[in-house]
């Protein structure tokens, strides 16, 4: 495989779980979070958040960065918009703007 195909894989792999795309969703929202905030927003343990981090890092859809003691985790937003063009916008709408999910009748 290529490497823009294996690069390709890791993106659509981490986009592939719901818990990371509300990982994203967050993120897209707020810009950055705190590991502590990141975890909350995860509502699993830590050991599961840590490998959605890992996967979302890999993936290069995240970056880290240390403020004190503290480490930020930032959405690279760029990295999503060269391979899907507003997909962090729609995915950060709140759900009742979102005419495709919205139930008729």
């Amino acid at each position: 495989m290529t490497e823009e195909r294996e690069r390709l894989a890791r993106i659509f792999k981490a986009l592939g779980d719901e818990t990371r795309l509300r990982l994203l969703a967050g993120l897209a929202v707020r810009g950055e979070l705190s590991c502590g905030d990141f975890a909350a927003l995860c509502e699993c343990s830590n050991s599961t958040c840590t490998y959605h981090q890992r996967v979302l890092t890999e993936a290069g859809l995240i970056g880290v960065r240390k403020a004190g003691q503290y480490r930020m985790l930032t959405l690279q937003r760029e990295v999503l918009e060269a391979v899907l063009p507003g997909f962090l916008d729609r995915l950060a709408e709140p759900v009742e703007q979102r005419a495709d999910l919205v139930s008729i009748g």
